[in-house]
């Protein structure tokens, strides 16, 4: 067989959609028409005549379908901005005739492709009958429930509509409209998480913190039991054998450095995404507050590749909440192990480190109070809408046993999603 044979075999015919050919009525149509011929035959009459209109009618039943199907226009009449989670858009279509058509019944689809549900990408469907007659229009708002952060797919079509003896069901072309919902934006105070020093109510040190300049060498001391040894001059040391320590003149640093936690939680897939929901929003409404303080902010998500962001300023922060359209909780990195390759490596240079996260980790619920973090100040915010009561009562539970020794920060665990809503004073 050749190609061009078997293209034209493989694909239905077009007729601006597609056609659906329905073998049933067809057959008993042509078993009437047999009947009626025989009929005609040996009876005479006026079958001969009920013959030539039975005949004749499925001209016209398709000529008329076809008609219908080049004259129909289906459009959608949107241009969506930055749609918020929790938003109820309403988005209008119109199908309409371009030409003189008569009397044409349309069932018009709706397909919604979202980002949660049971089933990765879960699908609702609708069906709209519209009737038209002659060059008249429509139109139709489908309302999208926006319940969750995340790419949506909404489209309308295809038209279809059946010739009158329904032999065969031609289809248009639908239109599609992809759109992206971003997290909310809460109303955090910041009056104890990483503000600058002299803002009223700010932990001392946090956002902004005193340290050792070692361009800006001052002279030796003798060292001192609790002195850190990665400054004893050695040299000093091996000639006089009493420890030296170097000292330097300190040099002023601020900003934040905040770590979303991007792993994914084992749950039923609606309580997945709320937890992620939540969670995203404590992170960008955190970004938004420091960045409106003048707090510079390094940002870095769990995932594979590790999300990063810099800024300063509050003109930095809508590139910043357009650019989470492509964090995705698809990561298998612990914040505290990517927190420990930058310590390691000398990337944290900030004295102020926050890290959010939506699973009841207990390594991330004592991270504020290891010494491994001796030299900064490190909260943990714990977005646990969606834990249960008994992981949210462990959490308490260890945090304060937390607090011996010197403190390094806080942990809070953002436990109701109405205390989100009414505001969260960090």
């Amino acid at each position: 067989m050749s190609t061009t044979a078997r293209r034209i075999q493989d694909r239905p015919v077009r007729i601006r959609g597609r056609v659906t050919i329905h073998p049933l009525p067809i057959t008993g149509y042509l078993f009437a028409v047999a009947v009626f011929y025989l009929a005609a035959a040996y009876l005479g009459g006026g079958f001969p005549y009920v013959l030539a209109v039975l005949l004749f009618v499925p001209i016209l039943s398709i000529l008329h379908a076809v008609y219908a199907a080049v004259s129909v226009r289906l459009r959608l009449e949107t241009q969506l901005g930055a749609t918020v989670r929790g938003e109820m858009l309403r988005i209008p279509s119109r199908v309409a005739h371009s030409r003189e058509v008569p009397y044409a019944s349309w069932r018009i689809f709706m397909r919604l492709l979202t980002p949660y549900g049971d089933q990765a990408g879960e699908r609702s469907e609708g069906v709209e009958r519209v009737v038209l007659t002659g060059a008249r229009s429509r139109r139709l708002v489908h309302t999208v429930d926006c319940r969750h952060r995340g790419d949506y797919r909404l489209q309308v079509g295809p038209a279809e509509i059946d010739d009158m003896l329904g032999w065969i069901t031609l289809r248009t072309r639908p239109e599609i409209v992809d759109f992206h919902v971003y997290p909310r934006i809460l109303n955090l105070s910041i009056r104890h998480l990483g503000a600058p020093a002299g803002t009223p109510g700010a932990r001392s040190g946090a956002g902004r913190s005193h340290t050792a300049d070692p361009s800006r060498f001052r002279g030796l001391a003798r060292y001192r039991e609790g002195m850190p040894i990665r400054h004893i001059a050695w040299k000093k040391f091996a000639a006089h054998g009493q420890p030296y320590i170097k000292e330097y003149d300190s040099s002023q640093t601020s900003g934040v450095a905040i770590y979303l936690d991007l792993r994914r939680i084992a749950m039923r897939e609606s309580a997945r995404a709320d937890a992620e929901d939540h969670a995203m929003e404590v992170f960008v409404s955190l970004v938004r507050s420091m960045l409106e303080a003048h707090v510079p902010v390094d940002v870095y998500g769990t995932s594979t590749p590790i999300y990063t962001f810099s800024g300063a300023g509050r003109h930095m922060f809508d590139e910043f909440y357009l650019g989470t359209r492509h964090i995705r909780f698809n990561g298998d990195l612990s914040p505290q192990k990517v927190l420990n390759a930058h310590m390691h490596d000398g990337r944290v240079t900030r004295p102020s480190v926050v890290v959010i996260s939506h699973l009841p980790d207990e390594n991330l619920i004592e991270l504020p109070y290891r010494v491994d973090f001796r030299d900064i100040s490190c909260d943990v915010i714990f977005a646990a809408t969606t834990w249960s009561w008994q992981q949210r009562e462990k959490a308490k539970r260890l945090a304060p046993q937390s607090y011996t020794g010197i403190q390094k920060g806080r942990v809070y665990v953002l436990e109701d999603i109405q205390q989100l809503e009414d505001g969260v004073e960090l």
